[in-house]
């Protein structure tokens, strides 16, 4: 397995459940860590300032279009954050 460096299939076949588990959760959160560590507030700064620029009808769709893929992806940065337990809680 080319994500875990010392793990090959005999490893991971007789390994203990909880350390496969603990494994694949690994190689999980490295694969999310792009989309968990992308600064979404600042793209949709950089879309909010770039449509306030412009008027024209076409970009203003597009502005709204950006928007909506971007707040749709701040939800899902939030909830694998919130999953593999990466911010505190403010309760």
């Amino acid at each position: 397995m080319a994500e875990l460096p010392g793990w090959d299939r005999g490893r991971l076949a007789t390994a203990p459940e909880r350390d496969v588990e603990a494994a694949r959760l690994l190689v999980y959160a490295r694969a999310r860590a792009p989309e968990i560590r992308r600064d979404i507030e600042g793209d949709i700064r950089q879309v909010t300032r770039m449509g306030q620029k412009v008027s024209e009808l076409d970009i203003a769709l597009d502005r709204r279009d950006a928007l909506r893929e971007l707040t749709a992806a701040k939800d899902r940065q939030a909830d694998l954050r919130r999953a593999l337990e990466l911010d505190e809680d403010d309760d």
